[in-house]
């Protein structure tokens, strides 16, 4: 029987067209770039006050660096969107509210899609059982200030800033070079595992190259099936859930 619906499947709706972003893909790189420089200035300036400029740099110094440098990309990010889109930036970016039980039913499957990505990697023998990035160690460590301020970035300011910058900026511009979305997610993807190869600091291929890689597909993957980059970031949160919820038990 006919009910009138022409529900759209899985594939349509993920290559459903992007509407035409408000910003050129200059800006997009733009960012991307500024990404890096003020995770190493801000790693620089970390270093420097805690004495570690030799090169020995301690597990806390990182967690101060991820979260210093997440905090002054968000606040640059936000705004530039409130200069450049006017007051519809969360509109242009697609951060506009979502219900709450759609936000959490991202954040877990990304939880999930986190940790069976883990499984992958302990099967493959190419990483531990249920290790965290070598960035995140110091969580595992006594909490402590440097200890929160490193929970905070990896549950909210990571994920915002990286899905922001990727699936948020560089994603809608790639849509509209790529000859569908899926070249528009892998082209992100991509970018970001680069971005993560220029920063590794002896993490190890797993999560310099193909953890990053496959995250970054997947999350872009959830903004443009969705088309709202609040739920990719939801999404986003899981992995950071992830790295959390291990530490504490290790």
């Amino acid at each position: 029987m006919q009910t009138g619906r022409n529900p759209q499947t899985f594939q349509q709706r993920f290559n459903a067209p992007e509407p035409t972003p408000a910003w050129k893909l200059g800006t997009a790189a733009f960012f991307v770039v500024a990404y890096v420089l003020v995770w190493i200035a801000s790693l620089t300036l970390i270093v420097t006050l805690r004495g570690e400029i030799d090169g020995n740099v301690s597990t806390d110094s990182y967690l101060l660096t991820v979260f210093l440098a997440h905090l002054v990309l968000l606040i640059g990010i936000v705004q530039w969107a409130r200069q450049r889109l006017g007051a519809d930036w969360k509109r242009h970016l697609h951060l506009e509210a979502v219900r709450g039980g759609q936000f959490i039913f991202a954040l877990l499957i990304g939880l999930g899609v986190a940790w069976a990505l883990d499984l992958v990697g302990g099967l493959l023998g190419v990483k531990a059982w249920l290790a965290i990035p070598p960035l995140y160690n110091g969580l595992i460590e006594p909490v402590s200030l440097p200890w929160i301020l490193g929970a905070v970035a990896a549950l909210i300011l990571q994920p915002i800033v990286e899905t922001i910058i990727f699936a948020g900026l560089l994603y809608p511009v790639a849509t509209q070079r790529a000859p569908n979305n899926s070249g528009a997610v892998l082209a992100t993807a991509f970018a970001f595992m680069f971005v993560n190869v220029f920063l590794s600091v002896q993490q190890g291929s797993w999560f310099v190259v193909a953890q990053p890689l496959l995250m970054a597909a997947f999350i872009s993957g959830v903004r443009a099936y969705t088309q709202s980059t609040r739920l990719a970031i939801a999404a986003r949160i899981g992995f950071g859930l992830l790295i959390v919820l291990v530490a504490i038990i290790q």
